[in-house]
């Protein structure tokens, strides 16, 4: 699994929480561990202008990623092009932003 975080360089929000593994400081990162959690940069406060954070996930063979998003407010856009979360697994794609 790969994950990506990208701001912009106008609105900010909270960003976001989700449960799997942290690596120590820094934004992103390779992650092995079975279970943990993964933040954007300062959660819960806002985070930076023009913040780009990449995170690998693996798991062992035969298993998969059960992601759960436990927060999640970044800047609104109906297409996703400001701020965003976007994953990505083998085949599957999809982009999260704040568009209610």
């Amino acid at each position: 699994m790969y994950i990506v975080f990208k701001s912009d360089s106008s609105v900010t929000g909270r960003g976001f929480s989700a449960s799997l593994y942290q690596m120590p400081g820094g934004c992103g990162g390779r992650m092995t561990a079975p279970n943990g959690y993964i933040y954007s940069p300062n959660y819960p406060n806002n985070y930076n202008h023009s913040e780009d954070c990449q995170w690998l996930i693996s798991v062992d063979r035969n298993h998969v990623v059960d992601l759960q998003f436990l927060d999640f407010n970044v800047e609104r856009h109906i297409n996703c092009s400001y701020d965003y979360l976007a994953v990505s697994w083998v085949k599957y794609f999809a982009s999260f932003c704040d568009c209610k």
